[in-house]
This record gives structure tokens, C-alpha cells and sequence, in this order.
């Protein structure tokens, strides 16, 4: 290898091709050669169908992190069956044996009884190899030295066109019996499930958007210099460029001005003065989530303590109030398959976060939030993993989820939401998340509402707001309250 220039930086990288049938080069990622790797493989491409396809691996010289020169390549051969499915399993025995005959060639050059060499392993490891013309040769190093295009193909995407590239969604398409997407084993990809219900969004047009009219924009999930966002009253999807996006939350409406709309690779953007930031679940134009009713509750078939004992003063009222009506709030998980409990984001979220990628628990939950904003446990997830250094904003997402919650609940709701039906969960730490926060920011009379709102809703209290009221009403600092517990630990 020739050394770099002094000043220089030099470094390796590996990047895949394939070529097409009709011998065009295609990039692929990374993660989408893991992909074709796994068991098992749910990889699906109906334009290779009925083909062996002719795969690259180039090992490239970076000098100042660009391209300078390719330093080895590997070559090989991948059957694409009926269906556009890779037989790995041949692939498999191919690398086997070829393996096996490196092995023979290095250790054993006497061959078997009367000197006869087994030839197998030879040959059907011939069989997942290819040798490049000087043209194919060069081709591949033009596009790796990326002095040439190479579209990329992207397995997770159903459409894309080996002619025009990525193209967009069609119903035929849609239709298809088997994708990548229903079968993507989990957390491997995480969002790709998640990336898929967001390529099915419409976009909106710059013709949608009348400059120096003001529009409201209902936030999806926000981005490093902006957010996701959806006009109101629309389905069509846009990206708002603001910075700073601290006070771009998702599920709040903010009211824009626009001064510059223009739209670049089919999505359109918008920059303008924001004149408005309000939470109105109301606008969100969301279908309330459903609310399954599980019969009475009755608080004589509860726990309240020792017979001789008195009712606590907070649990006298809710017993003496009598039997009330249970319900249960629709689940809504998007990216999730019902049937494997391990495919879910919130936990994907959770674990990211918890390993110190922050950024990418928090991606992972705007994520949700952007394919349905009533994802409530979402909102609840945001508003905890900010708690701690941001209360404010923390407030914000537990509010949200609180509002679209209510949207089911209605103003005059009297039922009980018990913590033992799945579905209520979420929507409980929506509202104890924005009682902790209005305590935290010295709203004592807002939080005393709101855990004393809780013990109704969930009167066996699995959150321990019976705890928390008395601290509350007694006007006891969060910070004393949080220190002294810390104390204990």
C-alpha cells in the first residue's frame, strides 16, 4: 500500500455492489448485506427472481476519507429463487465448501486411495464465484471510487425499480404476498417497520402551501434543524426548518408564516416565522382511541387496608362514590407484530437509552409518534427520558398524551381506568408524569389536582399517589422530597 502524504489521514473501507441482470451496478448498505445474512433471510427482490446475481465486496483505500484506489476484491454468486428470495442455503454450502477445499489444497496434496483427489468440494464451491470481465472490473471500480453513480438498493423498500430507482408506492405493489417488512426479526432493524408506515404518508405539495398566509403545521417528530410535520386538515407530510426545535414537540400545533416553501427528492420544505405554539388535541384530527368497557368496579372487592383499621381520608370519598363503570383504552403500538412480545419499540427505546444512546431512544419514540400520534406510552417514554434535565419540555409530551387520551375520556368521564388492564397504562403515566412536573416546577395546586384525579382513575393506586398528595398539599419542595429519597437508597 502506498503510504499517505504527510498531513494526510489514510484509512480503509469496505463498500458491496451487486450488478443487475442487465450488468448495472448497484450499492448496497451495510445493513442491507446483514440483512440477506439472516435466518431467516427476509430478504425479497421480484427483479432478481429466477437469476444468479453477481455480488462484489471492494476493500478501499481512503485518503482524507475520500476514495483513493481499491486494495482487494472479492467476488461472489447468489441465486435468486421464483419468488426474488436469495437461496442462502446454497450460498452456505458453497462457502462451506470452498473452505473445505482451501483446507485440502493447504494440508493434504497426496490425494485419497490410489492417489484420486474429491474434487466436490471444489466444484460446488466454483459455484459461488464469479470471475469479472476487465469491463465489469472497471465498472465496479468506478462506481466504489464513485466516479460513476450507483443507485443504491434498499431492501427494506418494496419499490424500488432497477431502471428509475426508488419510485412511489403502487397499489399492485402493496399487494404483494410476501415483504420484508412482515417478516424483519426484531430489534435487528428496529424502525424498518416503522420507515415503512412512514413511506406510506402522503406528501404535501409546495401548491398546498400559500406564502405569507399563516398555516397550521401539527408536529410529527422533529429533526436536528426542524421537524416532521403535517398540515392541518391534510394528510400531506412536510419538513419545517426552524432551529432552535426545543419547543417543537410532537403532537402540539404551531402556527407558521410561511416565507420560503420548496421541495427537493419528492419532499417538500418550509422555512418561516412561527407566530404560535399551542396544544389543541382537538386539531390533531385523530380517530380517539377506543375504550372497551370491563364491566363494574367495585370497591368492595378491593384491598383498603385492615378491617379494624379506618379508610385513609384520600380512599374515603372513591369508596363512598360506589360501583363505577371499567374500561380499557385501545392499544396502539405501531411496528409492532401482536404475536412477539420481543418486537416492541418502546423496550428498543428503553434499552437505547439505558446503554447512553440517548439520540437514538429518542428517534426511536418520535418515530412512533410520527407514524400515529395516539401512541400514548410514546409521549410517556419522551416526557421521562427529559424529566431529569428538561421538566419543562418533559411537561410538554406528558401533556400531549394526556389530551389526546382525553379525546376518548370526554370532560365528563367517571369511570375507573384500572392499572391492570395494558391498555390504561400508558395513559396513567401520561398524567403522573405531568403531576411530578407541575410538583418539580412548583404548581402545587395543578399537581394536587392531578394525583388526586389519578386515585380516582386507578384506585388501587399502583403509582403510589397516595404518597405523593400529602407531600403536594403540604407544599414540600419536589427537590427536598427527592433528595431525602435518594437519601434512603
Amino acid at each position: 500500500m502506498v503510504s499517505a502524504p504527510r498531513g494526510t489521514s489514510n484509512s480503509l473501507s469496505v463498500r458491496f455492489y451487486c450488478l443487475t441482470p442487465a450488468g448495472l451496478p448497484l450499492r448496497l448498505t451495510l445493513s442491507g448485506m446483514a440483512l440477506i445474512h439472516l435466518e431467516p433471510c427476509p430478504v425479497v427482490v421480484t427483479a432478481f427472481a429466477g437469476h444468479s446475481i453477481r455480488f462484489a465486496e471492494l476493500v478501499l483505500r481512503m485518503v482524507d476519507r475520500k476514495p483513493d484506489s481499491v486494495e482487494r476484491a472479492g467476488y461472489s454468486l447468489i441465486r435468486f429463487d421464483a419468488k426474488g428470495r436469495p437461496d442462502m442455503d446454497r450460498y452456505r454450502r458453497q462457502s462451506e465448501a470452498s473452505i473445505r477445499a482451501h483446507q485440502e489444497a493447504f494440508f493434504d496434496d497426496q490425494g485419497g486411495p490410489g492417489n484420486i483427489v474429491d474434487m466436490r468440494d471444489r466444484f460446488t464451491a466454483m459455484g459461488g464465484r464469479w470471475t469479472p470481465s476487465l469491463q465489469e472490473s472497471m465498472l465496479l471500480e468506478q462506481a466504489a471510487l464513485g466516479r460513476t453513480k450507483a443507485k443504491t438498493l434498499r431492501f427494506d423498500d418494496e419499490t424500488f425499480d432497477l431502471e428509475g430507482g426508488h419510485q412511489a408506492p403502487d397499489p399492485v405493489a402493496e399487494k404483494r404476498g410476501t415483504r420484508i417488512f412482515d417478516e424483519l426479526p426484531f430489534p435487528v432493524l428496529c424502525d424498518v417497520r416503522l420507515r415503512k408506515l412512514h413511506q406510506r404518508q402522503p406528501k404535501a405539495t409546495p401548491a398546498e402551501v400559500p406564502l405569507g398566509c399563516p398555516v397550521d403545521l401539527v408536529v410529527l417528530a422533529t429533526k436536528t434543524t426542524g421537524a416532521t410535520c403535517r398540515l392541518q386538515g391534510h394528510e400531506g407530510v412536510l419538513v419545517l426548518r426552524d432551529d432552535p426545535t426545543k419547543d417543537l414537540i410532537p403532537g402540539r400545533v404551531i402556527t407558521v408564516k410561511p416565507e420560503r416553501v420548496w421541495s427537493y427528492q419528492g419532499s417538500t420544505y418550509l422555512r418561516g416565522e412561527k407566530v404560535a405554539n399551542r396544544l389543541d388535541a382537538a386539531a390533531l384530527g385523530l380517530v380517539p382511541l377506543a375504550l372497551k368497557a370491563w364491566g363494574l368496579w367495585d370497591p368492595k372487592d378491593c384491598y383498603w387496608g385492615e378491617e379494624d383499621q379506618p379508610l385513609e381520608a384520600w380512599a374515603r370519598p372513591i369508596v363512598a362514590r360506589g360501583p363505577r363503570p371499567s374500561f380499557e383504552f385501545e392499544a396502539c403500538l405501531p411496528g409492532t407484530d401482536p404475536e412477539d412480545w420481543e418486537s416492541d419499540p418502546i423496550q428498543v427505546a428503553i434499552g437505547d437509552w439505558n446503554s447512553g444512546r440517548k439520540a437514538q431512544a429518542i428517534r426511536v419514540l418520535e418515530a412512533l409518534c410520527r407514524a400515529d400520534l395516539r401512541c400514548l406510552d410514546a409521549h410517556a417514554h419522551l416526557g421521562a427520558f427529559h424529566f431529569e434535565r428538561h421538566p419543562e419540555r418533559a411537561l410538554m409530551h406528558y401533556q400531549v398524551g394526556v389530551a389526546i387520551g382525553r379525546l376518548s375520556l370526554g370532560s365528563k368521564f367517571d369511570g375507573v381506568l384500572a392499572w391492570g388492564c395494558l391498555g390504561n397504562r400508558p395513559y396513567l403515566r401520561c398524567l403522573h408524569g405531568v403531576g411530578l412536573c407541575m410538583w418539580r416546577l412548583g404548581c402545587f395546586d395543578d399537581a394536587e389536582t392531578v394525583f388526586d384525579r389519578l386515585l380516582w382513575l386507578n384506585p388501587s393506586d399502583n403509582q403510589g399517589a397516595r404518597f405523593i398528595l400529602p407531600e403536594v398539599r403540604a407544599r414540600r419542595d419536589w427537590k427536598d422530597f427527592a433528595d431525602a429519597e435518594k437519601a434512603e437508597l
